[in-house]
């Protein structure tokens, strides 16, 4: 059976009511803080956490705040800032400062289980081979081209399609991209929204490519690494 995630909720209790009914359907450990010492304390004597719901604002700081204490205790975990309304300066803070999503009230389970999942499994010790991310890369290719025949008229689609292509080049030959390459995309989480309704599949094939980004982004080596099946460097 596959191990259930450890997620710490930081959130004062007047707001984390809603929250919590939309969790209790989902399979994972479930701590709870009402401030940001709290979490510090829960943060130390807890290392399996690998999901942190914050609240916007907190009796004694922030969500910002909490994302430092997570960096600092906890760097295996990531951080999903919960808010009841949210708008693109948000996201891009949130997401520029490390943060892995942003939820918006009103809260859905299925929204919060993928989430929740995505951001657990993100920064397991990784085995995927490249051979995995460049299957995934193609199916992203090939379903954005079908849709984009469908709805030729969507910027957002089209801005995605250059995007997935771009990676595509970028990676050719089992190249890992560079951080100002990739730093320039916004096909994970906003786009994966952006095509959520119209295929669910590959929504969540989108937020998987993302993942793999964030994560070599992520990694200490800043040359340039040519990745080979095994996910080691090519001599």
């Amino acid at each position: 059976m596959e191990e259930q995630p450890t997620a710490l909720i930081v959130m004062p209790q007047e707001w984390r009511s809603r929250l919590l009914d939309q969790l209790s359907g989902i399979r994972a450990n479930i701590l709870i803080a009402s401030s940001c010492s709290e979490a510090v304390e829960l943060l130390r004597d807890t290392p399996a956490i690998r999901v942190v719901l914050t609240d916007l604002s907190l009796p004694d700081g922030s969500w910002l705040d909490v994302l430092n204490r997570v960096a600092n205790l906890n760097p295996s975990a990531e951080v999903v800032v919960c808010a009841r309304m949210a708008d693109e300066r948000l996201w891009t803070a949130v997401l520029e400062a490390g943060g892995f999503d942003v939820l918006v009230e009103p809260y859905q389970e299925g929204e919060l289980k993928r989430v929740i999942e995505a951001a657990a499994a993100s920064r397991r010790p990784a085995r995927e081979s490249f051979s995995q991310f460049n299957s995934l890369l193609e199916e992203a290719i090939s379903r954005m081209d079908q849709i984009v025949q469908k709805y030729p008229d969507d910027p957002m689609l089209q801005s995605i399609k250059r995007q997935v292509r771009y990676v595509h080049e970028w990676t050719r030959n089992g190249r890992r991209p560079s951080k100002d390459q990739v730093r320039k995309l916004s096909f994970g989480v906003m786009a994966s929204r952006a095509v959520d309704d119209i295929d669910r599949h590959l929504a969540q094939t989108l937020y998987s490519l993302a993942n793999y980004l964030d994560r070599w982004v992520r990694a200490e080596e800043t040359e340039s690494l040519v990745l080979t099946e095994s996910g080691k460097k090519a001599s």
